[in-house]
């Protein structure tokens, strides 16, 4: 996983968050033995959120959390 920091919005309020972005694997119907992989899809770990000078990250719901990992795979893709 790379590390990054990227400013999201969350209700009207600018956030910068630090995190781990993983772009995931693509999926492999058969390799040559037959097998197969399933994929894995990008993720992010969540690591600081800062607004302003200060982390904030505790005091966020795990709702608003979902959200700001949603926005930031977005930006990756």
């Amino acid at each position: 996983m790379n590390n990054y920091e990227n400013e999201v919005v969350v209700r009207d309020i600018k956030l910068n968050i630090n995190y781990y972005y993983n772009p995931g694997e693509r999926m492999v119907m058969y390799y040559s033995d037959g097998t197969g992989h399933p994929g894995e899809p990008p993720s992010v770990e969540i690591q600081k959120v800062y607004a302003g000078d200060v982390d904030i990250y505790e005091l966020l719901t795990e709702n608003i959390l979902e959200y700001i990992e949603e926005q930031l795979i977005y930006l990756h893709n």
